[in-house]
């Protein structure tokens, strides 16, 4: 290829290299590889008005804000105490919103207050009492997602609200 070739070659490149710029410029986007996307905003009281994901009356309620190949996002209520149990098929991160729980985590008992965050690794025990006067609100990450249907319980599993009272899940791996 001649030099003038390759002068006209990157020439097209560079206005092409400018036309991506523009056009990524015009909708929002300003660097290689940023994409507009919209965000995902759920208000807790809008959320809470809704039918929850997991309902044992009396003891938890999950409400699930988020629910993708990768990842699921809850907000978890509870009241009582979670019986030991474990989840074969994702990790739990926990962020404490409001009340304190004694959260036991194998053989380890630790305590959490508002502000407080924990990852509970895929397959270990854990069991949670609430220790406060009013119930525990906490935010969760699961990665990947669990599936409630396969939690394995170590203690009695809670009873848990009629199925046609909760909402379907999404689909699950």
């Amino acid at each position: 290829m001649g030099a003038r070739r390759i002068v006209i070659l990157v020439s097209v490149l560079a206005v092409m290299a400018a036309a991506l710029v523009v056009s990524a410029q015009r909708r929002g986007a300003v660097h290689p590889g940023e994409v507009t996307a919209p965000a995902l905003m759920t208000s807790r009281a809008d959320l809470m008005k809704k039918a929850p994901m997991v309902d044992a009356p009396g003891v938890y309620k999950i409400w699930e804000t988020e629910h993708t190949p990768q990842l699921s996002s809850e907000l978890i209520q509870v009241y009582g105490t979670v019986p030991m149990h474990f989840h074969p098929d994702g990790s739990h991160r926990l962020y404490m919103i409001e009340g304190e729980v004694d959260m036991v985590i194998g053989d380890r008992t630790m305590h959490m207050r508002p502000g407080d965050y924990m990852m509970i690794p895929r397959g270990v025990r854990h069991k949670v009492t609430v220790t406060s006067q009013t119930p525990a609100l906490a935010g969760s990450v699961a990665v990947p997602p669990f599936d409630p249907a396969r939690t394995v319980w170590i203690e009695p599993r809670p009873a848990m609200a009629p199925a046609e009272e909760r909402p379907a899940t999404q689909p699950r791996r």
